[in-house]
């Protein structure tokens, strides 16, 4: 099953999380910014998961990387509270 890199969950239906192909110890290249992607797993049609489209992003300086994942899972943590299933988000967003 596939895991998240950054917060090492196991993913489950409408679960809220984070990651970053970009982020320090990741293994793209190096820059002066990375970015963290907050995103829902979502059912795949024949079973398992996969990853939504990213909701969120947060950007930061790979020498201060905390600062970048506190704000993550802060979002998570507050998306969380409340979930929204993206059909759910479809349907407001073609009745509005």
């Amino acid at each position: 099953m596939q895991r998240s890199r950054v917060s090492g969950i196991e993913p489950a239906p409408y679960v809220w999380d984070f990651d970053g192909a970009w982020a320090p110890g990741g293994s793209a290249p190096r820059g002066d910014t990375f970015s963290i992607g907050v995103f829902q797993w979502v059912p795949k049609k024949g079973g398992g998961v996969k990853r939504s489209k990213v909701q969120a992003r947060f950007v930061g300086n790979p020498c201060n990387p905390h600062l970048v994942y506190q704000k993550a899972r802060e979002e998570v943590e507050r998306r969380a509270l409340t979930p929204i299933r993206p059909e759910t988000l479809t349907a407001r967003v073609q009745n509005a």
